[in-house]
């Protein structure tokens, strides 16, 4: 795993490391997942990496969380594009919601991507909510508009419940099919990314 600030080498270190992985230590690259934050970054990882080992294809895995998550969940649930709500979607939602509690600070052309941020830094990071103080609105405002965000998305929390439930057999069966997993993480990631990481035991 690295873990480090923008621009300090990270891809570096994990192209290299990947190639030196293979090339000295007999690895399989199809065993091999590399996985950071966007897909601009898994995309540059691989052409990188493509480059400095001179070839045009790898059977090395590179990935976002996001599409490694929805693979994982693929495989153990059957999910489809189906089950996951669109961009557009959960704006719409969370657009809605923003009006309804926010009042004039909805007509904020922002308001709502703020209130997108913090409630992702409140999930992401499983801060009570009570202990949350909202940059961008009252508190009270703030959580009104959460609590409506979790009320909207209870079937997707029963479902992450599930998942949480048999997260060991699933962490364990993405372990089977890539022995050997890098991580590329900014300095602030979430405490799900880190369970996700003890959980493949790796740190």
């Amino acid at each position: 795993m690295v873990l480090a600030g923008p621009g300090s080498g990270k891809t570096s270190v994990i192209v290299e490391r990947t190639a030196y992985m293979i090339n000295e230590g007999g690895i399989s690259p199809s065993n091999i997942l590399v996985v950071t934050f966007s897909r601009a970054a898994a995309k540059e990882m691989k052409e990188r990496f493509l480059s400095f080992t001179g070839q045009q294809y790898t059977p090395v895995t590179f990935g976002t969380f996001h599409g490694v998550f929805y693979g994982i969940l693929k495989q153990a649930y059957g999910f489809t594009a189906a089950n996951i709500l669109s961009d557009e979607e959960k704006f719409g939602i969370l657009r809605e919601l923003t009006l309804n509690y926010g009042g004039d600070l909805a007509e904020e052309g922002d308001f709502p991507e703020e209130i997108a941020r913090e409630i992702s830094v409140v999930k992401g990071n499983k801060i009570a909510l009570e202990h949350y103080y909202s940059s961008c609105c009252p508190d009270e405002v703030f959580r009104q508009i959460y609590q409506g965000y979790r009320e909207n998305f209870s079937i997707f929390l029963w479902m992450n419940f599930r998942i949480s439930t048999n997260c060991n057999m699933i962490l364990y069966a993405c372990w089977q099919s890539h022995r050997i997993i890098c991580l590329s993480l900014e300095m602030t990631i979430s405490r799900f990314i880190i369970f996700v990481v003890q959980g493949l035991k790796l740190c």
